[in-house]
């Protein structure tokens, strides 16, 4: 009787073996590593699912973000003070140009009076026909025959028959000007002499198409006898 007891105490024992608090901890802790290890997978596909969402919406929102352009009000402005600049700055180089022009257009007239100047002054002051009187005498009927200074009185070139003493025309930007020629006989009163100094003023006048004048005056005094 007593040892069915035993027996059956130590079958119940053996039954009951896995049930002690060792082996029980031991299952619980890997039932909870387990567990954890679950949870940290599932939070990590959960992170990434949501990361994967964030850059997608990112992206999104990349796509439709509204690019900053210009409005039709602001561009007619933008327009109105281009053409505001344009203007001014035609009218500058406009201004400009005309400046250049008339400077050039001045120095032709210039060169075509000085040139005429020195012609005269090239001959003698005294006629050597012994006339005394300004102008050109009987048979000298071109410039290539006057012997004397005074023989230019009266004498004129009309635009486009300008030419040299040698006759030789000038080049086609000289031929909207003409030139004249007046010889005076005068005395002068010259700055260190007592005296007035007698002699045959010079005058050339050049002129364009629109009347503007160049005139150019040099006095040649009279030799000593």
């Amino acid at each position: 009787m007593r040892e069915a007891r035993c027996r059956r105490l130590g079958d119940a024992l053996s039954d009951n073996a896995g049930l002690c608090p060792g082996n029980f901890n031991g299952r619980a802790k890997e039932a909870d590593l387990t567990s954890r290890d679950g949870a940290k997978g599932a939070s990590a596909r959960g992170g990434l699912v949501v990361n994967r969402r964030q850059s997608g919406d990112r992206k999104v929102k990349a796509r439709h973000t509204a690019v900053p352009a210009l409005t039709l009000v602001e561009c007619l402005l933008a327009s109105v003070i281009l053409a505001f600049a344009v203007v001014a700055i035609s009218q500058a180089v406009l201004a400009g140009q005309m400046q250049t022009y008339a400077a050039l257009h001045q120095r032709r007239a210039v060169e075509l009076a000085e040139a005429l100047v020195d012609e005269v002054l090239h001959l003698p002051y005294d006629d050597p026909d012994g006339a005394s009187t300004p102008g050109p005498e009987a048979g000298e009927t071109g410039r290539s025959a006057f012997d004397n200074a005074d023989d230019y009185h009266g004498f004129s070139e009309s635009g486009g028959s300008l030419a040299d003493a040698s006759g030789t025309v000038y080049p086609t930007v000289f031929q909207e000007f003409s030139r004249s020629v007046t010889a005076a006989y005068a005395s002068v009163s010259v700055t260190g002499f007592v005296d007035p100094l007698p002699g045959l003023t010079i005058t050339v006048t050049v002129q364009d198409a629109t009347g503007q004048c160049w005139t150019i005056t040099r006095f040649i005094a009279q030799p000593p006898a």
